[in-house]
C-alpha cells in the first residue's frame, strides 16, 4: 500500500456556549468555554493512523500556545507533525447559543500554508494519493500548493467544506483545474457552481473535473456523479461530512471501488460516536467492516 499525502489543517477550535450569539461588538456571555483539537488535517491523520494505513501529515504546525496543544494532542496519539513552522497558528472560535444556533470566526495563521521545499523532498513514487481539503487555499501559499500539485501528478481528492465561503475569487476554480474526485455538501453547491439544482451542479463539477463528484444531502443520502451517470447511496440520518470524507480517503488508500468507499464512509459516518472511538483507540469494528469491504471488492 502505497502512502496518502495528506495536506489539510489542524488547528484548535475554541467552543464557546453563550447565552445569545454576538451580533456586533456587545459584550457576550459566556457560559462554558473549550479548546478542541479539530482541522480536516488533524482528523484525516487519526483515521489514517486509526487504520495503520500509511500517511504523510503535511498540517503546517506553529509556535505559539495553539500549536503546543496539537503537538500535545498528536504525540498522545501517534501522529507525527513533521511540518514546523515558526509563525503562530490560528484558530476558530464557534459560538452556540441556548437555542443551538451556531456562528464561527476564523482567525487565520500558519495551519493553512504549505511549506513548498519540504513537499518538494516528498518521494512522489511512494505516494499513492494526495487528500487536499480546501481551506488551504484561504492561506498564504495557494500557488505553492497548486504548483506542488501539478508537479507531483499523483491521484488528487478534494474535499470542499464550509471554509468556500471564504476563499479568494477563483482560488477553488483554480484547485480543480488539478482534476480531482471532489467530496462536499449539498448547500456548498450554488457558490461552487452558480447553478440551482442539485443535478445540473454535479454535472458542472464532473465536466469541469472530469473525475467522480461525490455530494452530500443531509436527511437523503450521498449523491455520486460520474459520466453519463449517477447513483445515490440512501442515508436519513444526519452524517458527520468531515468524517465521511476522512474515511473515504482511507478507503481509497486500501483500493476500494469508489461504491464500496462510498458505503463504506457512509456506515462509520453516520453516528455511534465514531469521533469518541477515533480519541479513544477504540476501532477494532471500524477495521473489521473495511477488511469485509477489501475482501469482497
Amino acid at each position: 500500500m502505497k502512502t496518502t499525502l495528506i495536506i489539510a489543517p489542524a488547528y484548535i477550535t475554541v467552543q464557546a456556549d453563550v447565552r445569545a450569539l454576538p451580533k456586533g461588538n456587545e459584550e457576550v456571555v459566556v457560559n462554558r468555554m473549550e479548546e478542541v483539537p479539530d482541522g480536516f488535517g488533524l482528523l484525516c491523520s487519526q483515521v489514517f493512523q486509526a487504520f495503520g494505513f500509511p500517511y504523510i501529515p503535511a498540517s503546517v504546525i506553529g509556535e505559539n500556545v495553539y500549536g503546543e496543544k496539537i503537538r500535545e494532542f498528536g504525540e498522545r496519539h501517534g501522529i507525527e507533525f513533521a511540518y514546523e513552522s515558526e509563525e503562530d497558528m490560528g484558530s476558530v472560535l464557534e459560538f452556540k447559543d441556548e437555542a443551538g444556533n451556531t456562528a464561527k470566526m476564523r482567525v487565520p495563521g500558519c495551519e493553512l500554508d504549505v511549506i513548498y521545499d519540504q513537499l518538494a523532498e516528498e518521494d512522489t513514487d511512494e505516494i499513492g494519493m494526495i487528500a487536499v481539503s480546501a481551506d488551504m487555499m484561504n492561506g498564504n501559499t495557494p500557488d505553492d500548493l497548486l504548483e506542488y500539485l501539478f508537479r507531483a501528478d499523483r491521484p488528487l481528492t478534494v474535499y470542499i467544506n464550509d471554509s468556500i465561503g471564504y476563499c479568494k475569487d477563483d482560488a477553488v476554480a483554480d484547485l480543480l483545474e488539478r482534476n480531482p474526485v471532489i467530496i462536499t455538501e449539498e448547500k456548498y453547491l450554488k457558490e461552487l457552481t452558480g447553478a440551482e439544482e442539485l443535478n445540473e451542479a454535479m454535472e458542472l463539477l464532473q465536466k469541469q473535473t472530469k473525475q467522480a463528484v461525490i455530494v452530500l444531502q443531509q436527511g437523503t443520502g450521498v449523491f455520486l456523479q460520474k459520466e453519463n451517470e449517477r447513483t445515490m447511496a440512501e442515508e436519513s440520518a444526519k452524517i458527520d461530512a468531515d468524517l465521511f470524507a476522512a474515511v473515504f480517503a482511507a478507503a481509497g488508500s486500501a483500493g476500494l471501488h469508489i461504491n464500496r468507499r462510498i458505503a463504506y464512509a457512509l456506515e462509520l459516518a453516520k453516528g455511534r460516536y465514531t469521533r469518541k472511538h477515533l480519541e479513544s483507540g477504540r476501532w477494532d469494528y471500524e477495521k473489521q467492516k473495511l477488511k469485509e469491504s477489501i475482501l469482497e471488492k
